[in-house]
């Protein structure tokens, strides 16, 4: 008679096609939820923007006319005051897979009035589906426009977003 100690072939087998199973239906689930994190800390990132250029206009940290009324900041600007009123991931102008960009008219006496970000997903399909934006209104804009999966997404700009000059970004939220 034989001592069998051990597994056969056949059982390995069995137990190895059990975990491609179980992984082949996990994976694409912590896909998705890695997506949806990366798209709520954006737009996490683009109300704490949002809350850095009303502070930083209020405080009037740039005056360039000497007016009285602030003008809003670059992402050097926010970032670099002291104290800064954005951290410096979110001032170096990539987050948590997305990509940030924040811009003033450039126009003398109107960056007191005008800016605008928005934020895209680096690799789309895998870092984020979704492109926001915002400007001064304080309402923020999400659509699924933007690259092809896979490759980065596409900025979004002031007409892109704003159904008033015929964008199709719709408001994320409670404003």
């Amino acid at each position: 008679m034989r001592n069998n100690k051990g597994f056969t072939l056949i059982e390995l087998m069995i137990v190895a096609s059990i975990i491609v199973i179980i992984a082949a239906m996990a994976i694409p689930s912590l896909i998705r939820s890695k997506l949806a994190s990366n798209e709520a800390d954006a737009i996490g990132a683009m109300r704490t923007l949002t809350s850095a250029q009303i502070s930083f206009q209020g405080v009037c940290v740039s005056d360039v006319d000497n007016d009285g009324i602030g003008e809003f900041g670059s992402f050097t600007q926010l970032s670099n005051a002291v104290p800064a009123f954005i951290d410096d991931s979110l001032g170096s102008g990539q987050k948590s897979g997305y990509a940030f960009m924040a811009t003033t008219s450039g126009v003398a006496n109107t960056d007191e009035q005008l800016w605008q970000a928005t934020a895209y997903p680096i690799t789309k399909g895998l870092s984020g589906n979704r492109t926001f934006y915002t400007d001064e209104s304080g309402v923020l804009r999400g659509s699924d426009v933007g690259g092809a999966t896979g490759v980065p997404g596409i900025p979004a700009t002031r007409a892109m977003a704003d159904p008033a000059l015929g964008g199709n970004f719709p408001p994320i939220g409670n404003q």
